[in-house]
């Protein structure tokens, strides 16, 4: 009985890409004013309004999404439903290329999917059943069932807000007011429906939207929490999502000749042999209780690294290149032949050879440091976020672990 809500949401979510995305239409968000709520007197918007207001776009990019639920039932159960995944956009409104990866946990049953869309059709491999679906690139990034562009806070909507600005980015964080939150969580970040139940109820709302130096959306995340019944049990649900973006104009997606002939091979979603559907335990991947130990785990079972040494770990890939995850240091290395480029995450700075090292916060370097150093440290940082993308972490969440936050 408990587990309804669970076995409902999993079914519709592997079934993303199956031909439903492309009739979702997106409803228009409510007037949360309508709230009783009163504006803060200190909710002075502009200089967030600006920011949104100019919010630059660009045809190529990376995207990193989580989605995470968490239902604890009033018979004691819990449920937990997690979802990461990486979209890789090129030449979206011209000739769209992507590049998706989907991991989907959901109180027992696990999928994996990934798939190159081009030409107007996605190729996608779901638990190791290949197929295609026509559909846009529109269609694409709803299948993320994340929200990838921000919506405007209005001051109606908040009980109070902050802003944190760095040299590279300005964050602004919003406590969301009762009716802005029911607003946002049933009308933009509900994927199960629940603002089908007469008694749900949300009872809090956080948004942090950040925007990078160059005026590019940099990332967004959002929590709820909320209440309701199912025949006669309570149900108190946790929801979080978030996205966080990279490589703005540098993203490029790679598909072979090879993958184009073999995409041939694929049959169209509407003939999935079901019974094909490989329910291998793949439950191994399953988060563990810290960023820092999910981190280890999925280096080496998604990414392939190897554990070199106690809490070091490494991979090597073209020839001469590689990246090593060092947890006694904090430290994320690239390497191309002779020159090593180095991330410090608990302390957001870079080094480059012995003379050479920036502060990314304050923008801060030293005299050993060029301009062409100082860019490849943040394509070097960029390339870490990435690996954690893939790893379905953020940056954010591994330096709060870090740094005892």
């Amino acid at each position: 009985m408990n587990k309804k809500l669970i076995g409902i949401l999993t079914l519709a979510l592997c079934l993303c890409g199956c031909g439903s995305q492309s009739e979702k239409k997106e409803e228009p968000e409510p007037d949360a004013s309508a709230g009783t709520e009163a504006v803060p007197a200190a909710a002075d918007l502009s200089e967030y309004s600006g920011l949104f207001d100019s919010l630059q776009k660009a045809d190529s990019w990376t995207a990193g999404v989580s989605l995470n639920y968490r239902m604890e039932f009033s018979d004691g159960s819990l449920g937990i439903y997690q979802m990461d995944g990486v979209l890789e956009m090129q030449d979206e409104s011209t000739d769209a290329k992507a590049h998706v990866t989907q991991n989907i946990y959901s109180d027992g049953p696990a999928s994996e999917i990934e798939g190159y869309y081009t030409g107007g059709r996605l190729y996608n491999t779901y638990n190791t059943v290949d197929y295609y679906e026509d559909m846009t690139a529109d269609n694409v990034k709803e299948m993320m069932l994340v929200p990838l562009m921000p919506v405007k806070i209005r001051a109606s909507q908040i009980d109070s807000f902050s802003c944190e600005e760095t040299a590279d980015s300005t964050a602004f964080i919003f406590e969301l007011n009762k009716s802005g939150a029911e607003a946002m969580l049933l009308n933009r970040y509900d994927i199960y429906g629940l603002k089908e139940y007469e008694d749900i109820e949300v009872t809090s709302g956080k948004i942090v939207q950040t925007f990078d130096s160059n005026g590019h959306l940099a990332g967004e995340t959002a929590e709820f929490l909320s209440s309701l019944s199912m025949d006669g049990i309570g149900i108190s649900i946790q929801t979080k999502s978030s996205c966080g973006f990279v490589k703005y104009n540098e993203t490029e997606v790679g598909i072979t000749d090879e993958m184009k002939q073999n995409f041939g091979t694929y049959v169209n979603y509407t003939d999935i042999d079901t019974d094909a559907v490989s329910d291998a335990d793949i439950t191994s991947d399953i988060a563990e209780d810290t960023v820092t130990a999910t981190l280890k785990k999925r280096l080496v079972g998604r990414l392939g690294y190897e554990e070199t040494e106690t809490g070091i770990y490494r991979t090597e890939y073209n020839d001469g290149e590689s990246y090593t995850v060092d947890f006694n240091s904090s430290t994320f290395t690239y390497a191309r032949h002779t020159s090593r480029y180095v991330y410090n995450w608990k302390g957001d700075a870079g080094g480059f050879g012995s003379t050479c090292s920036y502060d990314f916060g304050k923008n801060i370097y030293t005299d050993g440091c060029d301009d062409t150093v100082v860019e490849m440290m943040h394509t070097v940082k960029d390339f870490f976020v990435m690996e954690l993308y893939y790893c379905g972490l953020s940056l954010d969440d591994l330096q709060a672990e870090s740094q005892g936050g």
